[in-house]
């Protein structure tokens, strides 16, 4: 009985250095950061360049065609800004909407009773600050809030994603607790339109105008669109809407005066009827600008850490072997600022902080990634690079 013995040869595979990143990124982030670079080719500290502009399409910017007429007047956006990096562009665009003021949800009983506080009457006012303490008051008295959805482009179309409602999430939490925006600066005057002895069109405010009683204010909404996405996003979405909310303006709002005036059943005029719906009307011109809390301006740095001991060891013949991670490895960690790229955004040890630049941070998160300790060291790199990076970028806000 014969058997038949086939030599079989294997012949290796050479890639690109693009295929190899899409087909083992940790692999092609090893070999860079052995010769002392990134996948990027930029220094482990080096921050990518960024430029910071507004979009040019709120409807108060001041762009006129030829018969006079403003190029944006139809549109609802009150403020925008664009932002590119590297290959990565932010359009972030603001508009808003008016609410009536609802004060009775911050001493609601219902809240009380949730938070397991029952006041008696004659110590409510003693007690006070101590009951809107624990029932976060502060922050609902005193810091207004953006409502963002973001969209990245994927050349598809369909719902949001997990990536992209945790951005919006992430947003909105964190300009709600930085106190950027004071919720008083989001109050309405809302006046009233009328026409004066001489024809003239008017608005009075104030105890001019005693038919309106109640009180409205602006909610913000952003849209933040994502184009050729390289990295994390969160610092160039942060950046975005920071830069679109100095630039709002927001509108003056009045009533109408036919609205003012209403007629009982009996025909007679009574200026006094609680009137339950309003015909508010934005101005198409006039304005004031959003004020934001300057101390509060912050830039957002998202840091990526690599330790040497979870990199790739690869001997002459090119076998891969693992090394075992131990203290000294530990110490020997490599702080990479603004992730890019597949083999960067994979890393799971991160730092992310908002800062001033001028020693006030807003937040700081730190992630353990695969559990292994981040030292002082790294930590106290990471704030001072941030605040570097904020005392340089703020500026362009």
């Amino acid at each position: 009985m014969s058997q038949n013995i086939e030599n079989v040869q294997l012949k290796g595979v050479i890639f690109s250095p693009s295929e190899l990143a899409l087909v083992a990124p940790d692999i092609t982030l090893t070999k860079y950061i052995k010769a002392g670079y990134r996948p990027s080719l930029r220094r482990f500290n080096e921050f990518k360049p960024m430029i910071i502009s507004t979009a040019g399409i709120s409807r108060y910017d001041i762009s006129l065609l030829n018969d006079g007429k403003k190029i944006n007047e139809l549109t609802t956006v009150i403020g925008s800004s664009s932002i590119k990096c590297g290959g990565t562009s932010t359009i972030c665009t603001i508009s808003a909407g008016l609410v009536e003021d609802n004060f009775e949800a911050v001493n609601d009983y219902r809240m009380r009773l949730d938070a397991d506080i029952i006041v008696n009457n004659d110590d409510k006012n003693e007690e006070n600050e101590e009951i809107d303490n624990i029932l976060g008051g502060n922050l609902i008295n005193k810091n207004g809030c953006v409502y963002p959805v973001i969209e990245i482009a994927k050349g598809t179309t369909g719902p949001p994603g997990d990536e992209e409602i945790g951005l919006g999430e992430k947003l909105y939490e964190t300009i709600l607790h930085s106190g950027l925006i004071n919720r008083e600066e989001l109050k309405v005057d809302v006046g009233l339109k009328s026409i004066d002895e001489n024809g003239n069109e008017i608005i009075l405010r104030g105890d001019d105008v005693g038919v309106i009683k109640k009180k409205f204010s602006f909610v913000i909404y952003a849209r933040i669109q994502v184009f050729g996405k390289t990295g994390p996003l969160f610092d160039q979405c942060y950046a975005s809407l920071v830069k679109a909310l100095s630039d709002t303006k927001l509108p003056e709002v009045y009533l109408n005066e036919r609205e003012s005036n209403l007629r009982t059943k009996s025909g007679k005029r009574n200026a006094n009827i609680n009137i339950q719906s309003y015909d508010l009307v934005c101005d198409s011109v006039k304005y004031r600008k959003l004020k934001l809390r300057k101390d509060r301006i912050c830039w957002s740095s998202t840091f990526g850490i690599v330790d040497l001991s979870s990199l790739n060891k690869e001997d002459n013949e090119g076998d891969i072997d693992i090394i075992t991670e131990t203290e000294e490895d530990i110490e020997q960690s490599i702080l990479l600022t603004d992730l890019e790229g597949e083999a960067e955004n994979n890393l799971s040890k991160r730092i992310s902080v908002l800062s001033n630049g001028e020693g006030f941070f807003t937040s700081i998160t730190i992630e353990k990634g695969n559990g292994s300790r981040i030292t002082t060291d790294i930590i106290k790199q990471a704030l001072e690079l941030s605040q570097v990076r904020a005392k340089d970028m703020i500026p362009k806000f």
